[in-house]
């Protein structure tokens, strides 16, 4: 995006935030015996126990090894370099261009679970400028405790960074950003990060319908 509200949608700030939970707390110890925790940890980068993560923080994220085990690795959040086309500063992979991210053969699949997320409204003027308006929302999984949210990862020097799956808002969330990230049913996590899944079918996955109030 170019011009006055490509600016806002690259300020504006998405949050994601995780209560501990079984699920989670599972994730977390896999994550946490693993060597590159501790590679993270020497770069200064803690495996988040709980709390609010923003760009920058380290989660423990679900995806396959290259031995073919499904397990939770410590990656960082945000791209960094090079330049992917089709990415929001780092945090997201439209997924407008998602066929070209999913041959890019550095991009893998992989899952972030979290709570809910948090995200600031925006304003649109007649001349087109974007600002916040200083009220955040909390989105949620209608009916759910927990969401998945997919996403793709790379190595960058070395260690696991990703970036979330995102679409173009539905015309009702649009006064919170262009693009929104997508949440996948719990069923079909197994799916998105089975690397031999077709890219027809991960398409065609059903996005998890969302609730959302006033922070």
């Amino acid at each position: 995006m170019t011009g006055p509200a490509g600016q806002a949608e690259r300020n504006q700030t998405l949050k994601l935030h995780v209560d501990q939970s079984e699920e989670y707390e599972s994730l977390y110890t896999k994550a946490a015996g693993k060597k590159l925790t501790w590679d993270w940890l020497v770069a200064g980068f803690p495996l988040l126990t709980a709390g609010d993560a923003a760009p920058g923080s380290l989660l423990p994220v679900l995806a396959v090894s290259r031995a073919g085990v499904t397990t939770a690795f410590p990656m960082r959040w945000g791209l960094t370099y090079p330049p992917v086309p089709g990415r929001d500063p780092g945090r997201f992979v439209i997924m407008t261009s998602a066929d070209k991210a999913f041959r890019r053969p550095e991009l893998h699949r992989c899952a972030v679970l979290v709570s809910w997320y948090s995200r600031p409204e925006i304003l649109r003027s007649g001349d087109g400028t974007e600002k916040t308006s200083g009220r955040s929302y909390l989105f949620q999984a209608a009916g759910e405790e927990t969401m998945w949210l997919p996403g793709f990862y790379r190595m960058e020097k070395g260690l696991p960074v990703f970036a979330l799956a995102s679409m173009k808002s539905a015309p009702g969330l649009q006064r919170f950003g262009a693009y929104a990230p997508v949440v996948l049913a719990r069923r079909d996590v197994s799916a998105w990060i089975d690397p031999a899944a077709r890219t027809e079918v991960l398409l065609s996955l059903p996005a998890v319908g969302l609730v959302w109030e006033a922070a």
